[in-house]
């Protein structure tokens, strides 16, 4: 890295922290030299840090830069102004508009995006799955009005930080939703700014490896509590047999007291029957995985 802080600047905080990431990005795109503290430990609360945006620690010439990642960003780029491009435009209606974005991005599309892939039920996973969606068309519409390859226009700036940080969160994380949130036909534009924004040098040297980082990701992802719903049909399916179905014969002896009970023979059977609607139920549910997960490796 060119220039700058040296051994006054320091950043320290996990590699797999999008906020970490987005003042990597910004000092890298800036040419400013800093040093980077790895943090190696990540908990199980690994995906929060997706929401942790003040979990980045920069330190400039003993002094902590306190706020969030937004903030920090900003400060690279103010303190730094003599080194490199500038993130943020010149012009005021463009700063705060491209302030806009920023804040749209971390207010509504992270949130959106937290919750589509790890919200506690199905509701709210759908509804997380519907925002982020509408966030992305949003964001599309925004780089159309710009009708260049950036949001900063023919160079990358403060926007593209932003959104760049979470590129690795969404590859990693579409597979569990079957979704492609940057996708060539719904959002050309978008899909585009991916591979421009990627293919920069200062963006390759610091980008984690997404499998790396699909490993950190709790077991517990959408797509495979529902893969172990054999379980739940398996115990519907016993409570059905051995708890409602005596109750109803019992209600209905008690009403029809000439009712002969089926032999002692036919309940093994109609036990297995119900056993077997069970296996059944769950063998489609994996079917149905595996062929969304085989669809979503062979979109180009």
């Amino acid at each position: 890295m060119a220039g700058g802080g040296g051994d006054d600047l320091k950043l320290q905080g996990p590699w797999a922290s999008p906020h970490v990431l987005r003042v990597r990005l910004a000092l890298g795109l800036r040419g400013v030299s800093y040093q980077y503290v790895e943090e190696q430990d990540l908990k199980k609360d690994s995906i929060e840090l997706l929401l942790q945006s003040t979990r980045p620690v920069l330190v400039h010439g003993g002094e902590p830069v306190r706020g969030t990642s937004l903030n920090m960003v900003q400060y690279v780029d103010e303190a730094f102004a003599g080194v490199g491009p500038s993130l943020l435009p010149d012009d005021p209606f463009e700063r705060a508009a491209a302030r806009y974005l920023a804040d749209f991005i971390d207010d509504t599309l992270i949130k959106a995006m937290y919750t589509a892939s790890w919200g506690k039920t199905d509701g709210e996973r759908a509804e997380g799955k519907k925002q982020a969606a509408a966030a992305v068309e949003t964001l599309e519409g925004a780089l159309r009005e710009r009708s260049k390859p950036f949001f900063g226009g023919d160079m990358a700036g403060f926007v593209d930080v932003v959104l760049g940080s979470l590129l690795v969160w969404v590859r990693a994380s579409d597979p569990m939703q079957d979704v492609k949130t940057f996708d060539p036909t719904t959002t050309p534009l978008l899909a585009e700014w991916t591979k421009h924004f990627g293919a920069l040098t200062a963006v390759d040297e610091v980008m984690p490896e997404e499998a790396k980082l699909a490993k950190i990701f709790p077991m517990a992802s959408p797509a495979r509590r529902r893969s172990g719903g054999w379980f739940n049909h398996m115990v519907s399916a016993l409570l059905f047999v051995f708890v409602f179905l005596p109750l109803v014969r019992k209600w209905w002896y008690t009403i029809s007291p000439g009712w002969v009970e089926p032999a002692a023979e036919e309940i093994p059977r109609v036990i297995s029957l119900a056993l077997s609607m069970a296996f059944a139920g769950w063998f489609m549910e994996r079917c149905r995985i595996v062929f969304a997960t085989l669809m979503k490796v062979s979109t180009p």
